[in-house]
């Protein structure tokens, strides 16, 4: 067995000799000839076609762009620079003619050997007159990385079987006269990485040669501080398709040590895996599945078994009441994702033998509070009372919330239930108070919340009045609220107004609505027309400095289409998310926006911001796939065909997308979904377990027999290995009412 720290250690050592620079040789005479005259050095100012980007702190997470794509940036326009631009750089004209003459050579000639001895004399010519022209290693850089690129590039396309150097021995050349690009170590590396043999040694020498390439191209990094790492600039005039991200090579060599793990060649350590990143970090298990995705490097089988590696490795060393599980609780964005969040939680219990605090159950339950599922709210606080441990004041606010939820009081008032929750939510402060505990700002402002959520405004003043010195900026947000709840909107105002005009709590000094208490205000204006005042909110709001959450702009989207649409005019959009834009906000928010003028149910103003957007993101194929899924939900399926095979054909065409549109098909029209299921493969796609599983599970539930049985046949026939999780479940079920073939049962329990 090797340890990580050995093989950097021996690498860090050859490459250091490596690096070294070597002595130039003499110039050949078809560059030198042109300067024989010895003629006076001269400069020219030009821009340099490098940019620069943001802060170096912020980590770049995005997914690669699609396979076979020229170089988008991250919100998916294509060509946009990643930042600005620096100043305008002084280039010696004879860098400058030089690299000229050997850029038409490079693209025109068709003898690669030749192109490269050309770029040989050049360089090494140049090198022999730096010192007495003053020209920078910098400069050199700049001017020769892009024609390195390109030859790089063609003998890669060619095969290299005609070229005299092999890819290490270019890339040796290219390192030694400082300019070689981080994109050159990248493609040596995935050379190796997709010409290794299955043996398992071979490819675990592979992986420890990758972390090697790696670790050259990091110190060839750190000794040359000129050299750019965020993108690259092919040949000015070439459209070239050279896919590359600053990010690819750091995911890369993680996903190597991961597999070196695998392998057993070394036992996985987080400070270990932290060496891999500039500042520390460790990409996610998405980053890794995306990039062994985006360059083929592992089939799914491969993938599922570094998945499941990490999800143990993640469990291992997973502390259930420590600051990242908390942190995974906050940052949990989805429902699902916050119950894999507790899954995980739950396990590293067991495994350690540690009761989960109440801190952390705490932290759950105001979690799947926001995601409406107070089912799992009161769980988790009987959970609390049964383990024997008195419930604090925090987890008791989370559970009368949860009670008085606004959501949840218009689900029982369905059932015309309203009053046994009004007798519950008493009957539990009434525990409360039993209990010992005393009163805190936070069990005061749900207590409040609760008595306005319900019309009980007495019985809210009441408590308002029992405990003034509670009485804090969150407890008028819970008054102000339910008034608005209510549809007693005067009262509200008048409260509201009140409230402002106060000198203030001791607790929190003059003052400040929160902003889901002017979202209120703001849709109920909204859906009233009254777009005066949203326009009066949205300035106070400015003016207070209270902050614009998705939903308030979500809201002011809508305001403004509803307000063009029914005076007759068509909305433009551009002023509006200008002023959106000019927050700071970028292509995740657009989304967001989107997603919720949808499950609103307000599909012209999706329709608006989505036509708005395409021109600004023309290539974010998740705008796209959140207005499809709108479409199909609560507009036209003719238009959401039509987004689809725009998707598909010009931006980006992935299994996944075509599962999504045919699960929400299936309850609108099966017979469309089965259509799209055929017509993956005519798009050089091929369903995998989750497409069968969603259709199984849609015909199944339809009881109709006929298309489970043609899609076990389907299944049977395909070459599917990987059946997930679900599928083996339902095709165990349908065994007793469909033919299920021995051999496919065989293949899933081998899965």
């Amino acid at each position: 067995m090797i340890t990580l720290r050995n093989t950097v250690g021996r690498v860090t050592r050859n490459g250091l000799n490596q690096l070294k620079v070597s002595a130039p040789k003499a110039p050949s005479t078809f560059i030198a000839s042109r300067y024989n005259s010895a003629s006076a050095s001269t400069t020219t100012t030009t821009t340099t076609p490098i940019t620069t980007t943001g802060p170096a702190s912020k980590q770049d997470s995005s997914p690669p762009p699609p396979k076979n794509s020229a170089h988008r940036s991250k919100d998916g326009r294509k060509g946009a620079p990643s930042g600005k631009r620096g100043p305008a750089r002084r280039v010696n004209s004879k860098v400058r003619d030089i690299t000229s003459q050997i850029k038409t050579v490079i693209l025109e000639n068709k003898d690669l050997n030749e192109a490269y001895d050309i770029l040989e004399e050049g360089i090494v010519f140049l090198r022999s007159i730096q010192k007495e022209e003053q020209i920078e290693d910098r400069t050199i850089f700049y001017a020769f990385y892009p024609l390195a690129i390109e030859l790089f590039d063609l003998v890669m396309k060619r095969g290299g079987s005609e070229f005299k150097k092999s890819l290490d021995e270019l890339l040796d050349f290219f390192v030694e006269n400082k300019i070689a690009h981080p994109w050159h170590f990248l493609q040596v590396g995935l050379h190796k990485w997709r010409t290794a043999s299955d043996d398992a040694k071979a490819r675990g020498d592979t992986f420890e040669e990758f972390i090697a390439i790696w670790l050259r191209c990091f110190e060839y990094g750190s000794m040359n501080g000129f050299v750019y790492t965020r993108k690259i600039d092919p040949i000015q005039g070439r459209d070239q398709n050279l896919d590359f991200g600053h990010s690819y090579l750091t995911n890369l060599v993680y996903s190597a040590y991961l597999h070196l793990c695998m392998l057993e060649k070394t036992t996985y350590s987080e400070e270990d895996a932290r060496r891999f990143h500039p500042r520390g970090q460790i990409p996610s298990r998405f980053q890794v599945l995306r990039i062994l995705d985006h360059f083929e490097l592992a089939n799914q089988v491969e993938k599922n078994k570094i998945a499941n590696f990490l999800v143990n490795l993640r469990r291992q060393n997973y502390d259930p009441n420590g600051p990242v599980a908390l942190q995974d609780i906050e940052h949990s964005d989805t429902k699902r994702k916050l119950e894999m969040v507790y899954s995980d939680i739950v396990y590293a219990s067991k495994e350690r033998n540690v009761q989960i605090h109440e801190k952390t159950v705490c932290a759950l339950m105001e979690r799947f509070l926001v995601f409406d599922d107070f089912d799992a709210v009161f769980a988790f606080f009987e959970s609390i009372t049964d383990s024997g441990v008195l419930p604090g004041p925090d987890s008791w606010a989370v559970a009368l919330q949860a009670m008085t939820n606004p959501t949840r009081i218009r689900i029982e008032e369905r059932k015309n239930a309203k009053e046994e929750v009004l007798a519950t939510f008493e009957r539990t402060i009434a525990s409360f108070l039993a209990s010992g505990l005393s009163f805190n700002s936070r069990v005061l402002t749900a207590v409040v919340a609760g008595y306005a959520n319900l019309g009980e405004f007495e019985k809210a003043e009441d408590y308002t009045a029992k405990y003034p010195s509670l009485f804090g900026h969150s407890t008028m947000d819970a008054l102000v609220r339910g008034y608005v709840l209510q549809k007693q909107v005067e009262t509200a105002e008048k409260k509201f107004q009140e409230f402002l005009s106060a000198k203030g709590t001791k607790n929190d000094g003059p003052y400040k609505p929160s902003t889901d208490t002017m979202n209120d205000f703001l849709n109920y204006y909204t859906k009233n027309k009254n777009y005066d005042a949203v326009n009066g909110l949205m300035t106070f709001m400015e003016q207070r400095g209270i902050e614009e959450n998705v939903a308030t702009k979500t809201i002011m989207v809508d305001a403004y289409v509803t307000n063009m649409i029914s005076i007759g005019k068509t909305p433009d959009l551009s002023a509006i998310m200008k002023r959106i834009q000019k927050k700071g906000h970028n292509q995740v928010l657009f989304s967001a926006i989107l997603k919720g003028l949808i499950q609103g149910g307000n599909i012209k103003s999706a329709r608006s911001l989505f036509d708005f957007l395409k021109k600004v993101y023309p290539y974010a194929s998740d705008l796209y796939m959140q207005m499809i899924i709108g479409e199909i939900s609560i507009g036209e399926i003719s238009i959401a065909e039509e987004l689809f095979n725009r998707l598909i054909k010009e931006i980006e065409n992935l299994v996944l997308m075509w599962n999504a549109f045919i699960r929400a098909l299936l309850p609108k029209s099966d017979a469309m979904a089965k259509l799209y299921f055929h017509r993956m493969k005519e798009y050089q796609q091929q369903p995998n377990y989750f497409t069968y599983y969603f259709m199984l599970d849609h015909f199944t539930r339809m009881n109709d027999k006929q298309e489970v049985q043609w899609l076990v046949d389907e299944l049977d026939a395909s070459n599917i290995q990987d059946f997930g999780s679900k599928l083996p479940d339902i095709l165990q079920r349908l065994s007793t009412k469909v033919d299920v073939s021995p051999g496919l049962l065989a293949r899933v329990q081998q899965s």
